[in-house]
């Protein structure tokens, strides 16, 4: 199958918050805003509190609700909607089906004032969330030429490395999917005070 940008189907929401990359990751640092729980934090206890879809997101800003009134600060976070391949890239490396339910899923779209980040490469081997980035896990970033946001510039980029992660066995576990990230507002804005970017 020769992938292209449209074929990306919306796939839901999930809220991160964002930090600054640390200090032996990369030559220079970066904001990573990946929708991988590796570097970013999750919002406490999200899985008890979110309804989610069969690809582990939530269909709609409004359903993360539950989960970021939860949080003792609301202003640290940011809520990212993602499209994605309706394939993964790979295969298991224990051989087990793969289980990418994509096109079984209905989201909302997403909302026009939502900016696009960037695109992302992420694992799946327990079959479930979203796992590992090789970008901002394995500290490929600066050997792959992400941007600021720790992503691929474009879907092309973050396809050519899925593949090249799926042939090779120097990162995480596969199979893996390709993701654009939107963010409901640019990362930049997220409360000063508040947001993780220290490291």
């Amino acid at each position: 199958m020769h992938w292209t940008v449209t074929h990306l189907v919306t796939l839901g929401y999930v809220a991160i918050r964002p930090r600054r990359s640390p200090l032996e990751f990369a030559a220079k640092q970066y904001f990573v805003c990946s929708p991988a729980s590796c570097i970013v934090d999750e919002p406490l206890d999200w899985l008890k509190h979110a309804q989610l879809n069969a690809v582990w997101m939530a269909d709609s800003v409004d359903a993360l609700d539950p989960v970021l009134r939860e949080q003792q600060d609301r202003s640290s976070f940011l809520v990212l909607g993602l499209r994605g391949l309706p394939e993964q890239i790979g295969s298991h490396p224990d051989g087990w089906p793969l289980d990418w339910q994509a096109r079984s899923v209905s989201p909302a779209p997403i909302p026009q004032h939502f900016v696009r980040l960037g695109y992302d490469v992420c694992c799946r081997y327990a079959q479930s969330t979203l796992e590992h980035s090789p970008l901002s896990c394995n500290g490929l970033a600066d050997a792959l030429g992400a941007n600021r946001y720790c992503l691929f510039e474009t879907f092309d980029s973050a396809l050519a490395a899925a593949e090249r992660f799926a042939r090779e066995d120097d990162t995480e576990p596969g199979p893996y999917v390709v993701l654009e990230v939107w963010a409901e507002r640019p990362p930049e804005q997220l409360d000063a005070a508040s947001r993780a970017f220290s490291g």
